[in-house]
């Protein structure tokens, strides 16, 4: 019984993982494709439901800089920086965004394998977790 239990806890485990995948693979397609037609400072809306690309290059950096205060990041990673919005259905979908408000910002280190939830509001990190990108990372 305990192993059937641990079978459907890693299955629920590599949907959730593909899940977060997907959300990575959209947001950092949307924000190379700003960066190579040249509207790096330019604002949008990511087509991904809860997330929110209306960030500047300057809003992404002071974020950064914000964040660097709390924990230390890697220099070689290429950070991605998005905005939460409706994050009662993201708390819904994961638990990783459990205490995240609209406005916060997910930080997203691919390279590093983390995610980062940080609170402007509050200048404190919500959650700090892996970034699960397949069944092997679990």
């Amino acid at each position: 019984m305990s192993a059937l239990y641990l079978d459907n806890k890693k299955i629920i485990l590599v949907a959730i993982g593909v899940l977060l995948f997907i959300v990575v693979a959209v947001v950092t397609a949307v924000v190379a494709s700003r960066y190579s037609a040249g509207e790096s400072e330019t604002s949008g809306s990511s087509a991904v439901s809860g997330l929110s690309t209306d960030i500047t290059s300057k809003q992404r950096s002071e974020i950064i800089e914000k964040i660097e205060r709390h924990i230390l990041l890697p220099e070689e990673d290429e950070i991605v920086v998005v905005i939460l919005r409706n994050t009662a259905q993201l708390q819904k979908d994961q638990n990783f965004y459990k205490g995240a408000q609209d406005g916060d910002y997910l930080m997203i280190l691919p390279q590093n394998k983390k995610a980062i939830i940080y609170s402007s509001k509050l200048n404190k990190l919500v959650n700090v977790g892996p970034l699960i990108t397949s069944a092997e990372d679990i």
